[in-house]
């Protein structure tokens, strides 16, 4: 099963003073639906079941956050 990720990520820094800085950033991730075979198992009545393209999974995910770094 193979499956396609789209990522980005921006990071945007304001250096306030020479020991401290704002950083401000943004991440997006995203994976298509990719599918595949999935094989069950009841091992209560020991019976399995076989589902062509049965499973399956996708994501999408978006950060933003804002992080103060002091550098000594």
């Amino acid at each position: 099963m193979r499956g396609t990720l789209v990522g980005a990520k921006i990071d945007l820094t304001y250096h306030v003073t020479k020991d401290v800085s704002v950083v401000l950033f943004f991440d997006f991730q995203k994976y298509f639906e990719n599918r595949g075979d999935k094989t069950y198992h009841d091992y209560d009545i020991n019976s399995t079941w076989y589902l062509p393209g049965g499973g399956g999974m996708s994501l999408e995910h978006q950060l933003f956050g804002i992080d103060i770094v002091y550098a000594f």
